[in-house]
């Protein structure tokens, strides 16, 4: 990128355009199709003097201001000016002249703990003098761009775009919220054009309503306003739709009998005001300006004493995620650093969505920046109260349970199939591929009475967080001595479906899925996703009240429903949406590399996955904030709680997560640091040695999402060659006697057939599990299994860290030399070191996002 030069030094005229009108013409350079753009230099009229310049204003805002954006313009000659907004999202740019071809308007601020990033296309520039860059103005660019997903544009596109895509994108994106900007803002708004202060009035309370979501077909605008009869229930009615094919479809077009608005369908009208915001963010602020030593006294463990001016900040009776309101705000009410009288601030709420309407309750998200500049945010949900004033309600939940979107991309440098020497090819081993699903939440560590009274007895108020340091065995062991239960598994329901033949499902499986603790965590202070319900339990589990016994799994090995209450697997996603890699670049070589190409999807069959792509109603109900609902079992096998929670944000598909790294709007780790780690065939400084303390670097690039946490896994399993998943072919019979096969064949028998006719051998399938460290001297005795799972936390401004010290070993070939697999039955014969490194972040959506790298090596 070039250095940013200021406005005022740049000679030559920005090719620069704002002209929204439905017959396009004005203001403007001549176009390249005006007779005068063509004529010879001899024969037009003398050179006129130079045009003169002017200023471009507008406001970067999403309902909330951006405060302090870094907007960036952009122009098809190349040239990059670079200003600040102010902390209305007020911006400004000097020195401009009319010109006629498409800019750039980029706005990236960090809001809370999330980078925002919003763009607009400006179709020319006339001395009208206002540009917008919004959410409106990023689904206009959205239709119009190059990329499926916006993004900063090189001076090649810009000069490829055409004004009139441009316009038709503004002009379906206008008709597309008529209905509810006709309610809210007066005649002839336009999204790029009409100046506005993000004050929470007219445009900037249009865009508290409007939420967009781009996708590959299309781009959607919501209504966050709207909600069902039944009040909890949020609505899709009335999303609209704005098809990506017919966004190109010039001005001619609609003279030719095809509108631009062909195929584009209407937002939903309904409507409220966020009056009382301000004044809510002004108690905030008067309330962090008390000093930190006086805002909690007279603390113990379970109770203080809350300073006045912070005591009505929320309603009576606040419970959110098993906490109450001195606990969820205990770090911030804690740390001097949240001085309002020293410069730290608090944002106007951001919408998120209007989940009741009598009394009326919103979610947001509180962001907020203490004096050095470090952001944070803070999910609340807050409730009209009948002066008119808005107080936190809190999701009024005992538990702490909820979903969030994820999105991830493996990068996986095993080649495969890989040791052909041993006889056979194993073809199931490489796992590179990008998936998009959801992250199931939940914090085991309970207890409960025979009564059913809940306690979270890991709040502390006398530490600076609020929690204490307790673990699940703790709660437990402390809960038994105390008469009580504590949590045994959780199970989750959401929407799903099976495909006509009732083999294949997607969406959440629609039978409902088993979370369990994972034996790889030392605290198992979260649920991982165990198995999936069969109809016949889920239909017990849905028949009982809360205080029933559940029936039993039946599985053969455990009495109860949830069997012992343990799983050996460690993840908590869910994947409704998965795609191979092939052809990847190879982060140690820069080269493209058939040989790590990712395993055919059909592999994932485990209980984490979705085995249909989601159709477009299924696509729609995802998306739609839908209801996921918790049933929480005891280790009395009581039935101890069910609670629904709201997914809010959006859920993207696999192609956003191509598109992030393909433009590097991601965090990605730079090639020395994965040869460090990963690189066990070039010999990676690192590979061979059990680690306490890693180091990591990687790129940022400007308006990316950084970083905010860098992670380190380890493991070592251990297997028996086998056909794995197997049909009713030849070896079915083989492979059933031996044990070394799935039944999933019986459902699910054209998968069956596909895998037995692939050539090689299924390694990982049969009888993987963690292999052990030697119980003493050698592996007579088992002692703990191979796992380590390590995520470090950064700023999102911070690009690498130094040896950090990491509390679980990052297990090195030498791990791998000394592995016990086992004894008996059980016993393995093969094994292999797996290790990942990865970026985390989460984007302006909510959206948690992680892009691995991992690499295999074998015994």
């Amino acid at each position: 990128m070039p250095t940013p030069a200021s406005p005022r030094t740049l000679s030559a005229p920005l090719l620069v355009a704002l002209l929204l009108s439905a017959c396009g013409g004005g203001g403007g350079a001549p176009s390249a199709g005006d007779p005068a753009a063509a004529a010879p230099a001899a024969a037009q009229a003398p050179a006129a003097a130079p045009a003169e310049s002017f200023t471009l204003s507008g406001t970067a805002a999403i309902g909330a201001p951006l405060p302090d954006a870094t907007v960036t313009l952009r122009d098809a000659t190349g040239r990059v000016l670079v200003t600040t907004a102010d902390a209305a999202g007020r911006f400004t740019f000097t020195g401009l002249q009319a010109s006629s071809q498409v800019v750039q308007l980029t706005a990236s601020a960090q809001l809370g703990q999330r980078q925002v990033v919003h763009f607009a296309l400006l179709p020319g520039l006339s001395a009208s003098g206002t540009a917008n860059v919004t959410p409106l103005t990023t689904a206009i660019s959205a239709l119009a761009g190059p990329t499926a997903l916006p993004s900063d544009l090189e001076a090649a596109q810009l000069a490829a775009l055409s004004p009139d895509a441009v316009r038709a994108a503004t002009e379906q994106v206008g008709f597309a919220i008529a209905p509810l900007a006709g309610r809210l803002v007066a005649a002839g708004f336009d999204p790029l054009l009409t100046a506005f202060d993000a004050n929470g009035q007219g445009a900037d309370l249009l865009l508290d309503h409007v939420e967009i979501t781009v996708r590959e077909d299309a781009v959607y605008i919501a209504n966050k306003m709207a909600v069902g009869a039944a009040e909890a229930e949020a609505t899709t009615a009335g999303t609209a739709r704005i098809p990506r094919t017919a966004s190109t479809a010039p001005k001619s077009a609609a003279r030719a009998g095809k509108a631009a608005t062909d195929g584009v369908t209407q937002v939903a009208d309904t409507a409220t005001n966020t009056e009382g915001f301000d004044d809510l963010i002004a108690r905030f602020t008067a309330c962090f300006r008390v000093p930190a030593a006086q805002r909690l006294t007279n603390r113990t463990q379970t109770s203080a004493t809350l300073h006045p001016d912070c005591a009505g900040l929320a309603a009576p009776g606040y419970l959110h995620n098993g906490a109450d309101f001195m606990v969820r705000w205990a770090r911030a009410l804690n740390a001097v650093s949240v001085d309002t009288a020293s410069g730290a601030t608090f944002a106007r709420p951001e919408v998120r969505l209007r989940i009741a309407e009598s009394p009326e309750r919103i979610a947001v998200n509180l962001n907020f920046r203490d004096v050095d500049g470090n952001g944070y945010t803070t999910p609340e949900i807050i409730e009209r109260q009948p002066d008119g004033s808005w107080k936190l309600y809190g999701n009024r939940r005992a538990a702490a349970g909820y979903v969030e979107s994820t999105l991830s991309h493996r990068t996986d440098l095993t080649r495969a199939p890989v040791f052909p020497t041993w006889g056979t090819a194993y073809n199931n081993v490489n796992t590179s591929q990008i998936e998009a699903g959801f992250r199931l939440s939940f914090d085991p560590r309970l207890s409960f009475g025979s009564d059913g009274s809940v306690q979270y007895p890991i709040t502390d108020l006398t530490t600076a967080t609020g929690y204490g340091s307790s673990t699940y065995a703790q709660v437990a062991a402390a809960a038994q001595t105390a008469g009580r239960t504590s949590v045994r598994c959780v199970v989750v329901t959401g929407p799903g479906r099976f495909d006509a033949g009732g083999t294949k499902w997607m969406g959440f499986f629609p039978h409902g899925l088993v979370l369990k603790r994972p034996t790889s965590s030392a605290a198992q202070d979260y649920l991982a996703i165990d198995a999936r319900l069969s109809s016949a339990t889920r239909q017990a589990l849905a028949a009982k009240a809360v205080g029933d016994t559940v029936p039993e799994a039946g599985n053969g090995v455990n009495t109860g429903f949830c069997g012992n209450g343990t799983t050996t697997s460690s993840s908590p996603n869910y994947t409704v949406e998965v795609e191979a890699l092939r052809n990847q670049v190879n982060p140690l070589t820069g080269a493209v590399d058939a040989s790590i190409d990712g395993r055919d999807v059909a592999w994932n069959t485990g209980p984490r996955y979705a085995r249909v792509k989601p159709d477009a109603a299924m696509i729609e109900t995802l998306s739609s904030n839908p209801l996921v609902t918790f049933h929480v079992i005891d280790t009395a096998g009581v039935l101890r709680m069910r609670f629904s929670t709201r997914f809010l944000g959006e859920l993207p598909p696999v192609s956003t997560m191509r598109d992030l790294v393909a433009l590097k709007k991601v965090s990605l780790l730079d090639r020395a640091t994965i040869g460090r780690y990963l690189d066990f065939e070039g010999g990676g400084v690192d590979t061979a040695t059990d680690l306490s303390s890693v180091s990591a670097s990687w790129t940022t690039t400007p308006n990316a999402f950084g970083a905010d946490g860098i992670g380190f896994y380890s493991e070592v399993y251990r297997s028996v060659p086998g056909r794995g998943l197997s049909g009713p072919l030849s070896v079915w019979a083989e492979n059933q006697a031996n044990g070394r096969t799935s039944g999933l064949w019986a459902s699910d028998d054209d998968l069956a057939t596909a895998l037995d006719a692939t050539p090689g051998t299924n390694f990982y399938w049969w009888n993987s599990a963690f292999a052990n460290e030697p119980g003493g001297a050698d592996c007579t005795t088992l002692g703990a299994a191979m796992v380590s799972n390590e995520t470090i936390f950064v700023g999102r401004g911070v690009r690498s860290i130094e040896d950090r010290t990491i509390v679980k070993r990052m297990l090195g070939t030498s791990g791998l030399s000394r592995a016990c697999l086992g004894n008996g039955a059980g016993a393995g014969t093969r094994a292999a070191l797996d290790r990942e490194i990865w970026t985390r972040t989460y984007t302006d959506k909510n959206v948690r996002v992680y892009v691995y790298t991992q690499n295999k090596t074998f015994r």
